[in-house]
């Protein structure tokens, strides 16, 4: 059985998918189930769209065209690779994908925070209940509340109702089949709403600025939700606590910003105050890719814009004698003389480039 999110499908399994956001409505996944105990798994999508003839699968189960992909195994679940995505069985009896389903972005966020991503899939079929909705959003005025649209209506629910509703007619329409049912229970139900409600008051998932050796929180591992994945664990900076003085030493010019889920960081980003005044986003770390945009964002909305979109930008450090130096992504060009950093290059002034804490 080859594991994608919450389904498990067999090689033969019919399913509808995308392509390249194309709609593929009949299509059957093949693999070698030999290539499972391997960490990228190989699959294909065997179809009659002549469009997406790519490459060819060892059995064609039937279909005129096929389409490879991979599935890349991280913690916290699989994802489909190469242009394939919305990968679906087709459900028992007369259950239908509901497709052009369109969750707001502020959803999908409440839903990745609380690491709900399985439940995404309440969404996406039709199950006897709510089917005439295909857009879902965040209340902007009652609190507890989701709205759900078409083009014609809305109507406003509780997010409980809505959650346990639902759930409940996905495990009865996956029943009969091999497709793991979701968890539900009364406390499940009653503590996301709760979340659902804090969450709408802007409580979840705050940024929080770290400065001084508050900064080096951020750049120890034990304190990263998880032991591992993502660009958070894979930075060359964790743990390299004696190199980071220039950060933790200029706490008018450098912050570091931070979002916890569960009391762990999982995204972490410098913030450079600038000569003009201004304050300026580095490149996130993260946990999850998801993160990345969310961090900016929120950033943005505070008036602090990615460094990379801006022209050349100019920090003027308080200290900057050190012994070790950080690898640094984007004010890496430093004028020794003054302590002035540079976010684009000048060939006159050292880099801080290096991991092992020396400056070129």
């Amino acid at each position: 059985m080859l594991r994608i999110a919450n389904f498990e499908f067999r090689s033969g399994s019919q399913i509808t998918c995308r392509i390249k956001d194309e709609l593929i409505t009949n299509a059957r996944i093949f693999f070698d189930s030999r290539s499972l105990n391997s960490e990228t798994k190989k699959a294909w999508i065997c179809h009659d769209k002549s469009e997406f003839n790519g490459d060819e699968s060892p059995n064609l189960l039937g279909f005129k065209y096929s389409w490879v992909f991979f599935i890349e195994q991280i913690p916290g679940g699989d994802y489909a690779t190469y242009d394939v995505s919305e990968i679906r069985p087709i459900l028992p009896g007369n259950i239908q994908a509901k497709h052009n389903c369109i969750v707001s972005s502020d959803l999908i966020s409440f839903f990745k925070i609380n690491q709900l991503d399985t439940y995404m899939y309440i969404f996406d079929y039709k199950l006897g209940i709510f089917d005439e909705f295909n857009q879902y959003e965040v209340s902007k005025s009652l609190n507890g509340y989701l709205v759900l649209k078409n083009e014609n209506k809305s109507m406003d629910i509780k997010f409980g109702r809505f959650f346990r509703q639902m759930v409940l007619k996905f495990n009865e329409a996956v029943s009969k089949s091999a497709l793991s049912k979701l968890e539900i229970t009364e406390k499940l139900v009653e503590t996301l709403h709760n979340k659902f409600v804090s969450f709408q008051k802007g409580d979840s998932c705050l940024i929080k600025f770290l400065s001084g050796n508050d900064i080096l929180k951020g750049y120890t591992r034990q304190n990263y939700f998880s032991e591992d994945g993502g660009t958070l664990h894979k930075s060359c900076m964790t743990d390299k606590i004696n190199y980071l003085k220039l950060y933790t030493d200029n706490p008018n010019k450098v912050k570091l910003a931070v979002i916890h889920i569960e009391d762990k960081i999982a995204a972490r980003c410098l913030v450079w105050t600038a000569t003009d005044g201004k304050q300026y986003s580095d490149r996130v770390y993260y946990r999850y890719d998801w993160l990345e945009d969310f961090m900016k964002e929120k950033l943005r909305k505070q008036g602090i814009d990615p460094v990379d979109e801006q022209g050349i930008r100019i920090v003027q450090l308080d200290k900057w004698e050190f012994e070790s130096y950080p690898y640094v992504d984007h004010f890496y060009h430093m004028d020794k003389k003054t302590g002035t950093l540079l976010s684009l290059c000048s060939k006159d002034m050292k880099v801080m480039r290096n991991t092992n804490g020396t400056i070129d």
